[in-house]
């Protein structure tokens, strides 16, 4: 990836690139622009191109100076960024290489303005991206110029289809599908695209979904958290900082408030549609049980068939899989995911029904297993006080997951001074660690989520 283009004379464009080009297929070159994330966090303009008053707000946002602001500056940084690419098809074009390039060109997320990048809702996956394919290539394209399309894609289809240019299949073990290229593969009739988020930086909540376009489906595996972020990151943003403000001086009602709120919805469905913005959640409609217990299936099944590792706590990592990424260890358990998933829905129920269950698997001898017994317990809190004396022996787990679930549920009993003094013991035990191998182990593995 390329910060900037490194080649202004079209001689060394075309020295260049030809690194890039097997004979007779494509070029394809791969250009990162920095600095179009953070739109307002580095520094805040005193003017924008854009009036703040007269940018749309989205109604999932409350209509705040600072919201406007953010807003505005995104798409003064849009136009930026647009105007940068223009260069370098200008370079390409000037270099004579213009013809013989296919184009991609797409964002990695839809931006940090609130409710966009980490979400599981189209203001945070659904990305835009536009393709160019020159009439020397047209043959390997089945979209025509101008054409909008409507067919899933997402970023795992993308390695596939670079592969499928170069005339070459991709190996057997890898996901996605090629949608360009001779090894093409045709979207199925019920195809969807699996959505899926874990962390906002250190803030833990595993969410996972699945759209086809027009329907979207999302399960929260962690519904006792917020939906809103509590990360360094957002509230580098004046509309986020302004927001959770505006929150807690109680000038918020509706969605605008309970985003702020623990206990979310476990699950979400949207017509896409007819809700684009996706503030009207079908999921207690009952009209609509059919298709949310179809769509609650096959994400179950989706997660089984990418070997989901986000069923795996980060702090199990290095102990589970060693030296190997954690999608390897993941493949020698294949057979025990049907049953973990189940149980990982199980405890994301919020249903006091399944306490007996998840209180006997607290005995397992699989730190998961054990793992997402206690998180079922800790999720519907007070309502499982009678779990205390079972969660309260998890103190001593040899997992931190587990213990810190522990400690997590005492807190919510009001066991605040034994819950406070277990977490503090779990901090001093961390301390005595090499904390650098640790952390680079598992930022390395925790790249690799979906196996």
């Amino acid at each position: 990836m390329l910060e900037k283009s490194p080649l202004q004379k079209p001689t060394r464009w075309r020295t260049f690139l030809r690194r890039f080009q097997p004979d007779g297929f494509p070029r394809k070159l791969a250009v990162r622009r920095k600095n179009q994330q953070q739109p307002g966090t580095r520094h805040h303009p005193e003017k924008t191109r854009i009036d703040p008053a007269k940018v749309t707000i989205r109604p999932y946002l409350p209509d705040l100076p600072e919201i406007r602001s953010d807003i505005a500056i995104y798409h003064d940084t849009m136009t930026a960024l647009d105007t940068q690419v223009g260069k370098l098809l200008d370079e390409l074009k000037n270099a004579g290489l213009g013809d013989d390039t296919i184009i991609l060109y797409y964002g990695d997320h839809v931006g940090i303005t609130p409710r966009g990048k980490r979400y599981l809702k189209d203001s945070g996956t659904h990305i835009p991206m536009l393709l160019q394919v020159p009439k020397k290539w047209q043959h390997l394209s089945r979209f025509k110029p101008g054409q909008k399309v409507d067919e899933p894609v997402a970023f795992v289809d993308l390695a596939p289809t670079l592969l499928s240019l170069a005339g070459t299949k991709k190996p057997e073990q890898m996901q996605g599908r090629a949608f360009l290229g001779t090894h093409r593969v045709e979207p199925a009739k019920d195809d969807m695209v699996f959505l899926f988020a874990d962390r906002f930086d250190k803030i833990y909540g595993m969410r996972r979904g699945l759209t086809d376009g027009r329907w979207k489906y999302i399960r929260r595996f962690t519904p006792h958290l917020s939906a809103a972020p509590y990360s360094y990151y957002q509230f580098s943003q004046a509309g986020w900082r302004a927001w959770q403000q505006a929150w807690k001086e109680g000038k918020l009602k509706g969605r605008h408030k309970d985003i702020w709120l623990g206990n979310q919805p476990i699950e979400e469905l949207f017509d896409l549609q007819s809700d684009p913005w996706e503030v009207n959640n079908l999921a207690t409609d009952t009209s609509h049980v059919k298709r949310l217990t179809t769509m609650r299936a096959r994400l179950k099944n989706k997660m089984i068939e990418v070997k989901d590792t986000g069923l795996i706590p980060e702090p199990m990592f290095a102990e589970l899989a060693h030296s190997q990424p954690i999608s390897s260890y993941w493949n020698t358990r294949s057979a025990k995911l049907p049953s973990l998933a189940d149980l990982a829905f199980t405890a994301s129920d919020r249903n006091t029904k399944n306490l007996p269950l998840l209180i006997k698997t607290l005995d397992s001898k699989d730190p998961v297993t054990r793992y997402w017994a206690a998180q079922g317990i800790l999720i519907p809190g007070k309502s499982a006080n009678h779990a205390q004396p079972d969660m309260t022996r998890l103190l001593t787990d040899s997992q931190s997951a587990i213990r810190v679930t522990a400690a997590q549920y005492l807190f919510t009993l009001g066991k605040k001074e034994q819950s406070v003094t277990a977490l503090m013991a779990e901090l001093n035990r961390k301390k005595k660690q090499r904390i650098c191998p640790a952390q680079h182990h598992q930022c390395h593995h925790s790249n690799q989520r979906t196996g």
